[in-house]
């Protein structure tokens, strides 16, 4: 049975027994890392074996009181989470499992970030990091106004084509897209 470790912190102290919930997690996992480990790296290599495609971003993380690099590598099928003390383009190639000059053949969509570049022989940036740059725009002049929220309404207008595409192929509408 499954219970999440605030309930068993309560059932805990309903016994007169404190414990804290990290306690609780390193009870439970303290002689699992390796096999937690290999788990995780086999999700990878699988979610990679099979991907269409495949999405990374990162963000600033603290672990254990240092500032570190939370990695997501993901697509519709799988999510893989690592923490890094770097996110340099040594240090992406080494998550992904490649070596220096290898590249993937997979396409990879990622926010544009220079550690991401070369890193796929079909690289491309994610849609929302992308429209960001134009909702930053604040023009002045009203046709610079209208111009900004025409290239938006045909941006959204895109998306929701591509929306539409993606769960239902069509011939014309792939045409209408391209």
């Amino acid at each position: 049975m499954y219970l999440p470790e605030k309930n068993r912190r309560k059932q805990s102290s309903r016994i007169n027994g404190v414990i804290w919930e990290g306690t609780i997690s390193n009870i439970l996992t303290r002689d699992k890392a390796t096999e937690f480990f290999a788990e995780k790296m086999s999700i990878l290599e699988a979610g990679m074996m099979k991907a269409k495609y495949l999405q990374a971003d990162e963000s600033g993380a603290r672990h254990q009181g240092r500032n570190c690099y939370l990695h997501v590598i993901c697509n519709d099928m799988f999510s893989y989470f690592t923490i890094t003390g770097g996110k340099n383009r040594p240090t992406i190639y080494e998550i992904l499992g490649q070596e220096d000059d290898e590249k993937l053949e997979t396409p990879f969509v990622t926010d544009g970030a220079r550690q991401y570049l070369d890193v796929s022989n079909h690289h491309a940036k994610c849609w929302i990091h992308e429209i960001r740059h134009y909702k930053k725009l604040v023009p002045f002049l009203d046709h610079h106004k209208s111009l900004l929220d025409k290239v938006m309404g045909q941006l959204w207008g895109l998306f929701d084509l591509m929306n539409i595409y993606k769960n239902h192929p069509d011939e014309s509408l792939r045409v209408i897209i391209e």
